[in-house]
């Protein structure tokens, strides 16, 4: 349950809110039953669950998810809620991808992340280097991209004592950093694939392991709140 709460964002409301809901349980035959979770004012404001055989269907204020690749017969008891990728695994195929957003200022986070992680795995920089760098990645995040698309690595540590350390590998970051700049210039939902596949992606690593591929992707917060309906449900009916 704790890492169903560590991904749901605005936790506090959904529990306070939740907790004045009416549970209610149908049981129609051994492969058919309905769960539901009521909203005491609004007759059309609820999270319910409908099991047919192996398959579940969640539906609601929240979406709709579709497990079709369960191997048990679950129930709002039993849903893998401390291991969150496994019952993600159990949706059907749609489902998985319409759950996952692609959002632009995550896209340009995944960018800097993944430009710190290749100066770090593949230069010899120090941490006092490492951090000048990072520094200069949050510049570049925040700053006019126009401004960076072309400049001198060596700006960047003009007069530092340490630069020796890196200068063989100066040019190298600097294609680095440029691939950056343009990179965080087309993190628009529409463009960024396509730049993809027509950059120099190969010069860095394996662009079929890149992880840019899904860089801006993040699970839509509806997959938590109604996983923590069906918890909180099932809380309630223990109780009664």
């Amino acid at each position: 349950m704790s890492k169903l709460l560590k991904h749901l964002k605005d936790k506090e409301y959904y529990e306070k809110m939740f907790n004045t809901w009416i549970p209610s349980e149908q049981h129609i035959d051994e492969d058919h039953d309905i769960w539901r979770l009521q909203s005491p004012e609004y007759a059309n404001q609820f999270v319910a669950m409908y099991r047919d055989g192996y398959h579940l269907f969640i539906y609601g204020d929240y979406g709709n998810l579709v497990f079709d690749r369960m191997t048990w017969k679950g129930n709002p008891y039993n849903l893998a809620y401390e291991s969150l990728d496994y019952q993600m695994g159990k949706l059907s195929h749609d489902c998985y991808e319409n759950i996952h957003v692609y959002d632009s200022a995550y896209c340009r986070e995944d960018i800097i992340k993944w430009c710190n992680e290749q100066i770090k795995d593949n230069y010899n920089v120090c941490d006092k280097l490492y951090n000048k760098i990072n520094e200069f990645l949050k510049d570049l995040y925040n700053s006019d991209l126009e401004d960076y698309l072309i400049f001198d690595i060596e700006e960047i540590f003009a007069d530092d004592p340490d630069y020796d350390e890196i200068s063989d590998d100066a040019e190298s970051i600097r294609d680095l950093a440029v691939f950056v700049s343009e990179a965080l210039d087309n993190t628009d939902e529409y463009e960024w694939i396509s730049f993809l596949r027509k950059s120099n992606l190969s010069d860095f690593e394996e662009v079929g392991e890149s992880s840019l591929w899904n860089a801006g992707k993040r699970i839509n917060q509806k997959f938590y709140i109604n996983l923590y309906a069906m918890y909180a449900l099932s809380e309630k009916l223990k109780g009664i």
